[in-house]
């Protein structure tokens, strides 16, 4: 199931995900989200200039994060006790954004299921 549409240049190619990406559980409705950059050359990857990354959960937009140099960002409000899906893309100037990052899950006390899509489904 395709959660929603990713605007992608065809032109340009597709921009390198976020690598690393992995996620702590800090409270029951709070999970911190890391992750290192794509590889940057004067903020740009594969020329194209990097505004920032966006973070969905369960397939609605949930934050924006601003710069091509951040790193995490913490998530509030998180659904105890339901499925929550989170994926992070890399966000270009030109609105296009990168496939899903692979995002790893750095604490126990969390279910986990991974899919091929690449994004952590977890409950708190």
């Amino acid at each position: 199931k395709q959660w929603y549409q990713r605007r992608v240049r065809a032109d340009s190619g597709e921009l390198d995900a976020p690598k690393n990406a992995s996620l702590r559980l800090i409270t029951k409705s709070r999970v911190e989200l890391k992750w290192d950059t794509p590889s940057l050359v004067n903020g740009c990857n594969k020329g194209r200039a990097i505004t920032g990354y966006k973070v969905y959960v369960s397939g609605e937009e949930k934050i924006v994060i601003s710069g091509p140099d951040s790193r995490e960002v913490v998530l509030e409000d998180m659904e105890n006790h339901l499925l929550n899906e989170i994926f992070i893309v890399t966000v270009g100037a030109d609105g296009g954004e990168s496939p899903f990052a692979e995002v790893t899950l750095r604490d126990p006390g969390c279910v986990l299921c991974v899919y091929t899509c690449s994004c952590v489904c977890f409950f708190i």
